[in-house]
């Protein structure tokens, strides 16, 4: 008994014994497989580091050296790579316009099966439109949305815009230049619940990075292309453009084709009366009405100051007369402001290959001119008349004191025995004669005080806008001299050119002394009217240095029915 029992308890230690051993080795399986997991997980890691920089590199590779059109098959490659490595449905890049309002696509790329997340005619989403995404992509930070059913509540807009597109989790990381969100780079799943490890997030921003650099290489080049081929007021091709087209359209495939050429009747008119900045603008309204008016693959340039260019390819000289009519109807219906759109047009028709584009050029442009020679005096007259208009608006003064200048002056010439003609001719100038001073302002017409050396400088301007407006308009353009010279001095002291005697027209010295008469006689801003017998005084005392002496002893005499006798002055015996 007493030998069974110490074999019982020689057991019992040994199997405590073997149970430890058993322990010990269980810890160590544990360890191992932890170790082996840990492993694993490592060498996942590293192998999914080594693809993403492999893909990294190569899509670098392939990116540098882009230039011009490149720059989206390169964007393209950059998508799918990326939308591959993260196994999404589809990645794109958008990018915000310069006021931040909307944002538009600029490429992307879907897997095979899957949806467009944007189809045609859905560029450019209002940001206003999208509140909440538009809060978290402006906050600087990624937008990860695993599941947008979850989406808050304020966000209900952005879910149904998400689900309509079939996008179930997505990830949006912004793009930055300069401290400015420009746009961001989307990844996005049909699949909801998508698992989004930490890897993914940092990737995404380096992607982005490397992104961000082609994005602003391709708006540089894009900014420097726009510099070379379009025009820098209307937006339009420029001339260095439209030669370039003209000879790569110039090929059979193409015909007919049909080159239209447009002219804005009166803008130098127009420039020299309102001033550029509205002639700008004049030009500004015609190529937006043009190019509304016109097909999406026409080429438009503006060629010159005032003159257009309208490549029609496949079109022929019956439709390119019917796109020309409804340009003309869409400018008669935004026919608004002080000054009336009014552009001639000519075109003409390459439809055999053997005709020389210069020669359809040539063709469409003297067309043009013979439409001109009509339209252009009839914009020239509305011009005259919107110019007298807005003179005697803003200044009714002014308005009375012309009508007044014009009737002495026909008094005079009446008196002078000038012909009918001649007569016509004058009252004419005289009604004229301050249509410059359409350009100067009130706060100068009206001043109560002495007027600055600038201000008077202002005024006498007014002599050569006159000129210039006049001049422009063939039908009262001798009248023009008379205006530029109605405030030369008998003695050479007046202005603008200093002209002595009889070499001041004759119509300018009448309108010297009916202006300074009437002027004299009226009230104005600055003094109260002198009395007739005040004002004859002193047309006497300057006759011979400021008046033509012949002139103005008519004008007294036979006008006035005065007596001439000089008034003894102080110092006189």
């Amino acid at each position: 008994m007493y030998l069974f029992l110490c074999a019982y308890l020689r057991t019992l230690r040994e199997l405590e014994g073997l149970k430890k051993e058993i322990s010990v080795h269980k810890k160590k399986e544990a360890a191992l497989i932890l170790s082996v997991q840990k492993h694993r997980r490592t060498t996942n890691s590293l192998y999914l580091q080594l693809d993403f920089e492999k893909m990294l590199s190569e899509i670098a590779a392939y990116l540098i050296g882009l230039s011009g059109r490149q720059f989206d098959e390169g964007i393209h490659y950059a998508l799918q790579r990326i939308g591959t490595f993260f196994a999404v449905d589809r990645c794109y890049l958008f990018h915000f316009s310069a006021d931040g309002r909307t944002i538009g696509r600029t490429c992307q790329w879907q897997s095979a099966g899957a949806v467009p997340l944007l189809l045609p005619g859905t560029q450019n989403i209002l940001v206003e439109n999208m509140p909440w995404w538009a809060r978290q992509i402006k906050s600087g930070g990624h937008v990860l949305v695993s599941d947008v059913n979850k989406l808050p509540p304020e966000a209900v807009i952005e879910r149904e815009l998400c689900l309509s597109r079939n996008i179930c989790s997505f990830l949006h990381v912004p793009i930055h230049s300069k401290g400015q969100l420009i746009g961001f780079l989307g990844l996005d799943t049909a699949r909801p619940q998508k698992n989004w490890p930490l890897a993914h997030l940092i990737h995404s921003g380096i992607v982005t990075e490397m992104l961000t650099n082609t994005l602003v290489r391709r708006q540089a080049e894009e900014a420097i292309q726009h510099l070379s081929f379009n025009d820098q007021l209307t937006g339009l091709y420029n001339r260095r453009f439209f030669e370039k087209e003209l000879r790569v359209l110039d090929s059979a495939a193409n015909l007919p084709l049909t080159l239209v050429i447009a002219d804005v009747n009166g803008l130098k008119l127009t420039n020299d009366v309102f001033g550029h900045p509205t002639g700008d603008q004049l030009l500004q309204k015609a190529a937006g009405i043009i190019q509304k008016e016109c097909r999406a693959d026409d080429i438009i340039a503006r060629i010159g100051g005032d003159e257009f260019a309208i490549l029609l390819p496949k079109t022929s000289y019956e439709q390119a007369g019917l796109i020309v009519r409804r340009i003309n109807r869409a400018i008669a219906a935004q026919q608004t402001g002080p000054l009336n759109l009014s552009i001639s047009f000519g075109w003409a028709t390459k439809q055999e290959a053997g005709e020389d584009i210069t020669a359809i050029f040539k063709k469409a442009d003297d067309s043009m001119y013979k439409s001109k020679l009509s339209e252009s005096i009839l914009t020239q007259h509305e011009t005259i008349v919107t110019v007298i208009n807005k003179l005697y608006e803003k200044n009714e003064r002014e308005q009375e004191h012309s009508q007044r200048v014009s009737q002495i002056c026909g008094d005079i010439g009446v008196a002078l025995g000038l012909s009918r003609d001649d007569l016509n001719e004058l009252r004419m100038a005289g009604l004229l004669h301050d249509l410059g001073k359409v350009t100067v302002g009130n706060c100068i017409l009206d001043k109560p005080g002495p007027l600055t050396t600038e201000e008077k400088t202002e005024i006498e301007r007014h002599v050569e806008t006159g000129y210039r407006i006049l001049s422009s308009v063939r039908e009262v353009a001798p009248l023009a001299e008379y205006i530029l010279a109605h405030h030369e001095r008998w003695d050479g002291q007046g202005y603008p050119r200093g002209l002595k005697g009889e070499k001041i027209p004759l119509p300018a010295r009448i309108i010297a002394i009916a202006d300074s008469y009437d002027a004299m006689t009226r009230d104005r801003p600055y003094r109260r009217a002198m009395s007739i017998a005040a004002a004859i005084k002193e047309i006497k005392n300057n006759a011979g240095t400021q008046f033509d002496p012949f002139i103005a002893r008519v004008f007294v005499t036979k006008v006035l029915r005065k007596e001439w006798a000089l008034e003894p002055t102080d110092g006189d015996d």
